[in-house]
Parts: structure tokens; sequence; C-alpha cells
């Protein structure tokens, strides 16, 4: 039905818009929206208002319990997802942190105390956050509707207790007597698509029933569509109103029994419909706002409605269709969504050819994503994890048509190639350095020879056996040979580890998390079958003072110290030690028949003496993260099975990882070289710049995949 004309007693009201894509806004990390994970619903209130009051979406209690967030099924693979437990991780942290602070005494961290600092497992998503969009992220509001909000509501309709069904109940004579409810969030543009559902329960005398969305600063006596920044699409005649009381013809009428869905694509800012599972269209196209709620509108007696914001399957196959998006490549088996698939290809499309074509230049390359960006939690760019295979060797390099082609192949050369070189894969950067020399010097004399390309790209791989130590260093780590690996480093770059403490304490930590493998690996808890004391770790554990069961750290006897001049003195009293536990290798194989227990127990010992060691030079050590890294490596020793324990990421090959690449920088950085290659700053500082876009709520980015879409 068309809308009647605005009458306004006065003059109309002006309300400020809501934050636009478009315009300039209050950045998010000047906000505060509490700690309330996404889709927490909020508490039903004492009476239901009869007039838009208040909106769900204000800053919520600190106080709300901390739980993972729930969103819809068909987000899993989504950025939202990625955002939301991410954000969920980083307040569990702060929350858990705070904790212990309330607990803390001046005596050093137990392992005891470890059990109060939970940590919740990555989803394993590459989603690596710089220091200040870890911030903006613990701030931002991404709480998406689950119900509607009964203190934004019109007049005349009832909720039930879940305040998810409504019920029209005025006299509906005319037009004045329209009403509206609002959900208790707004669609977020992070999820790219946001999609939900109403049923049809009945439809009243003349089923006047709209649905779709609006802003929050729209008056609720009015239908869905009929008044600026509102959208909606009514049962009673079909038609789409957008902004306006003239609607336009669009699809079915709908009445009791149906089902009736609307999907929001923040990616082109458009709007369709399902009716029962079928997909009707685009509706709406250049939607305005980044705040837009779902909306429901009555306008007769008996008029009565049920959402589903994704807490049940829908009657749409959604999840399909968001998946199907994200490949852009398999055929959508649903006739009805063909042409909806061809406009979503069509715009990824666009969106990647305009990214294309920003040119990149040299200068652009070498400056990267610069020193405000942090160094990756967990991986480094997909193609190179620190693992001791060396990559594949590269295609040749292919044939190059012009002098610009050929400036361009020469920087993505020269950056693979040196990427090759920073994670000392030196037979592959050898192979694929002699292929791009031979390429240059065949296009050089197909085409104008150029004096720029007369740089030999073998000339970069400078110092082959830099390469090859590095690489030693790298197998060591990766292998969990703490001791090995710290004892190259000393011997190839001595100034390294006594440059940098931290990473002398990480390595000493980690060698602690390695003897906790080692000791549930031979009780059987990991996956694979238990094995025997592997050479690779044998210097770790090649002396033990046998511990009872249930000992604390403190329980453990204390090797007595020799003076040492630096706090890296555990390795060195290690080495001391095992040159003496070797006079008795011949007692050792007499007692080779010892029950299995005994070995456990000296295993455990291993662990619980150097452990206590570990603890005795850091526990006073004041800085956070050194605190919170004993905790979490001390952790392991509280949990009969470390491997299923809430610390359990602590024994994940990402660690090793983790590890290889901090020493591997810091060793290049004490030879003047670049502490990250050129390609893990490009690759990084396009990750930043989506994180920066999704914070925004540009639903582009959104739409965006680093790995799928542009590597």
């Amino acid at each position: 039905m068309s809308a009647p004309p605005r009458i306004y007693s006065s003059s109309p009201p002006r309300f400020p818009p809501p934050h636009s894509l478009h315009t300039s806004s209050i950045p998010f990390s000047s906000l505060n929206f509490g700690n309330s994970p996404p889709l927490h619903r909020l508490p039903p209130p004492s009476s239901n208002s009869t007039t838009a009051t208040t909106s769900a979406s204000a800053p919520t209690n600190a106080m709300e319990p901390l739980v993972p967030p729930k969103y819809p099924k068909y987000l899993d693979s989504s950025s939202y997802a990625e955002l939301v437990q991410r954000q969920y991780e980083l307040r569990l942290a702060a929350y858990s942190s705070d904790k212990h602070r309330e607990s803390a005494d001046a005596t050093p961290i137990l392992v005891n105390s470890a059990v109060r600092n939970p940590k919740v497992k990555s989803s394993g998503q590459p989603f690596h956050l710089s220091l200040d969009n870890a911030d903006k992220l613990e701030d931002l509001d991404l709480k998406l509707p689950t119900a509607w909000n009964p203190n934004d509501k019109g007049h005349c309709v009832e909720l039930s207790s879940d305040n998810r069904r409504l019920k029209y109940v005025g006299v509906g004579k005319d037009d004045t007597d329209a009403a509206s409810v609002r959900a208790n969030f707004p669609m977020r543009p992070q999820c790219g698509i946001f999609y939900f559902e109403v049923e049809i329960v009945s439809k009243g005398r003349d089923g006047y029933i709209g649905i779709g969305f609006c802003w929050q600063s729209n008056l609720l006596n009015r239908l869905p569509g009929w008044d600026d920044h509102s959208w909606g699409y009514h049962g009673d005649d079909g038609h789409s109103f957008c902004s306006s009381g003239n609607g336009k013809p669009y699809g079915p009428k709908f009445g009791t029994g149906d089902t009736i869905g609307c999907g929001v694509n923040f990616q082109d800012m458009s709007a369709f419909y399902t009716k029962n599972g079928v997909d009707l269209g685009t509706a709406f196209q250049g939607l305005q706002g980044a705040s837009l709620y779902p909306c429901v509108g009555f306008r007769t007696p008996g008029e009565q409605v049920e959402v589903n914001f994704g807490e049940r399957e829908f009657k749409f196959d959604i999840e399909h269709y968001v998946k199907v998006r994200e490949r852009g490549k398999e055929d959508f088996t649903m006739v009805q969504a063909t042409n909806t698939l061809a406009r979503m290809q069509e715009a990824k499309g666009k969106l990647l050819a305009d990214i294309s074509n920003i040119p990149i230049t040299e200068s652009a390359i070498s400056r990267g994503a610069g020193d405000s960006i942090s160094t990756p939690s967990k991986a480094a760019p997909p193609s190179t994890p620190a693992s001791t295979s060396k990559p594949s060797s590269p295609a040749p390099p292919p044939r190059l048509n012009s002098i610009d082609d050929m400036e361009s192949s020469k920087i993505l050369h020269e950056v693979v190639l040196s990427y090759m070189v920073h994670h000392g894969f030196s037979d592959s950067a050898k192979t694929f350095a002699k292929d791009i020399s031979e390429s240059r010097k065949t296009d050089s004399m197909a085409l104008l020879k150029d004096s720029s390309m007369d740089t030999d790209p073998i000339d970069l791989i400078r110092d082959e056996q830099d390469i090859q130590q590095r690489q030693e260093i790298r197998h060591a780590l990766m292998a969990g040979d703490v001791d090995k690996a710290i004892n190259l480093c000393e011997e190839h770059y001595p100034s390294v580890l006594d440059d940098n403490d931290m990473l002398m304490f990480k390595l000493e930590c980690h060698k602690f998390i390695e003897l906790m493998r080692q000791y549930a690996e031979q009780q059987g808890f990991h996956p694979k079958l238990a094995r025997s004391c592997s050479s690779s770790t044998k210097s770790a554990i090649d002396t033990y003072v046998p511990a009872r069961e249930g000992m604390d750290l403190d329980d453990v006897p204390v090797p007595q110290q020799r003076g040492y001049k630096r706090r890296r003195s555990i390795h060195e009293e290690e080495d001391s030690v095992d040159s003496l536990s070797n006079n008795d290798d011949d007692e050792e194989d007499d007692d080779s028949e010892d029950d299995e227990e005994d070995s456990l127990d000296g295993l455990l010992g291993t662990a619980m003496t150097y452990g206590q060691q570990l603890q005795q030079n850091y526990g006073r050590d004041e800085r956070p993260e050194v605190q919170s890294t004993l905790v979490e490596t001390f952790s392991l020793i509280a949990y009969r099975d470390p491997f299923q324990s809430p610390v359990a990421h602590v024994l994940d090959d990402l660690r090793r990882d983790e590890l290889v690449n901090q020493l591997n920088s810091a060793i290049l950085v004490s030879r003047n070289l670049p502490g990250m290659p050129r390609l893990e700053h490009m690759y990084k500082q396009t990750q930043v710049a989506i994180q920066e876009l999704l914070f925004s709520g540009n639903g582009k980015a959104a739409m965006m995949d680093l790995r799928k879409d542009v590597l």
C-alpha cells in the first residue's frame, strides 16, 4: 500500500545521521562499548515501552559476563567471525590479566597460579594485529541482531517473552495506526552480507505487513520504506518501498505461512529478499548508512510474525550462497540465485581490477609496512611457514614483451628472491636466481638493451654460508633441540643473544615447553604413539632429578649457581651438568630394564628442575611480557594431558615457527640486513589496510580474503 502524506505537529524533527561509509566519523578507538561479547542478549525490561525511546546499541555494562562469541552459521568463514574471535581472545586475555593482578603478591609466580590464566586457542586464520589495531578491535562493537528491542517499538505491538514474536493489537483504522519495531542491534558491515528471515504467523485482517530495515533515527509509527533512510517490502501488494511513500512492483504478495528473508550486501550496498527459500532478486541499491537495523511494521489487527536471526536453520540456503561468493568459481546449483551470483562475481572482479591497477614502485616496496606493523604472532605469509622443508623450485619466469614489463618483473623477482634468502632456502634461491639471470639475458637481447638490467640476480645471494648457518639453526629449533640452536647461534652470531635478552628468555621458556612435550608424548597423550627420547632433545634430558608427583616447582632442589654473568646461564649450566652425566653412561646401560614409570618420573624431574631454575632467574622480573610468558609456560605442568589443556596452543608447531622467525630476524638485523623480507612487508601492509577498512565498517573489505583473492 502507498504511504499517506507525512503530517508533523510542528517542524519535522531533525536527527543526526548515523555513521556513513562515505563520510568521516568518530574513530572507533575513541568509543567504549564495554566487555560484552557479540550477540550478548539484553535482559528483558521491566515493562514494555510504547514509544521509541532508547536504543539497544548503547554501550553495555562492563560487568556483563564474558562468553565466547556466537553468530549465524553462514558467517563461520567470514571476516566477521575472525574479528569477533580475536576480539574475544583480547578481552579474555585482559580479563585474565586483571584477575591475576588482583590475586598476585610479592612472591614469584608458581605453577599452581598458572591455572588462573586460561588461554583460548586461536581460530588459526592469518589475522595479525598491530598494537593500534588491537586496541581498536577490543573497543569495536560487533554485536549482531538477536531479537526485537522491546524498548524500541511503536505503539500497539506486543512482544513474546523471548522478544522474537510480534503481534499487532491496535485498532488499525487508518495509516496513523501503523507501528514498527526495530531489532536490538544493527546489521554489521563486517559481515559482508547479513541475512534474516521473518515468518508470517498470521496476516491478520488485511496483511499490511512490511519487512525491511532502517536507521536508528527513524520514528516507528510508519511502515518500513515510507520515510527517508527506511526500506521495506510489503505483503499486501508485493511492492518495495525505498525512502518513499510510492512503492514499486517487486515481488509476489505474502501472507500467513510464508517466510520472507531479507539480505543486505554491504559490498555493493544493495538488498535482496527471498520468499519461502526462493531468491526474489535485488530490491534496493545505493543503500546509505552503516547502522542499518532490521525492522518490521504492522497496520491491521491480528498481524503476527516471528523472526529468525540465525538461531535456527533458514528456509533460504544462505550458507551456500555465501560460500559461492567466497569461492567465486563454483556453479551455483540454485536456479533462482543465478542472477545474484553474477552480480557478486562482477562486483568482486571490479574490486580486484581496481586493486591491480594501483602502480607498484620499487621505492614503495622498499618502504613496506613500516615499523608500526607488528611481527605476526603465528605465521608469515601462507607460502612461508618456518619449517624444515624447502619450497619447490619455482617455474621459470615468463617471457616479457616490453621494457615496462621487464621493470615490473625485475622488482617482483627480486622480492621473491629476497624472501627465499631471508628464510634460508639457499638451494631454491640459487635455482631461481639462475633462471632469472638466463631469462633476463634472453629478454634483453630481444628488446632494447637496458642498462638497468645489468645486475645479475645471483649477486643478490651475497653470503651462502650465512644462509646455510641460519638454516641449520632453523632445523634445530623446528626439531625441538633448543640447546643446539643456542649453541649454533652463539658460535656463528655471538652478539645476537647478548643484545636481546627477551629473545633468550623466550628460548629458555621454549626449552621447558619441549621438555613437557617430551614427557607428555612418552606418556602416550599425544595422538602419535609414544616414542623414546630422540637425539634432537637428548641434550635437554640427559640429566634429571627424581621428583615426586604433585610437587610444586618450589619443592625441587635448585642446583647451586656458579656465579653466572648472564641470565642465559641456564643453558650454560645444562651443558656443564651434561658433561658429568656422560660419565655414567655405562651405569645407565646396565639399568636399561628400569620401569617405564621411573623414566617418566625422570623426565618430569628434569622439567621441574629446569623450570625451578628458570623461575628463580626470571620470577621477579616485573616486565608484563615476562610474567605472562612464565604463567603460560608453567601452566603445562598443571595438567595431566597438556595436549588437551587450555594451554595446548603452546605445544603447537606454530609456536616453533614464531620463535624461528624471531631468531632469524634478530640474526639478520645484527648483520645490518632487513629483519623482514619485502614480500612480508607488502603482505602485512595489505592486511593492515584491510583491517582498517573493516574497523571503519567498509563492506567491500569484508568480502576480501587476502589468501584466496590476492595470493
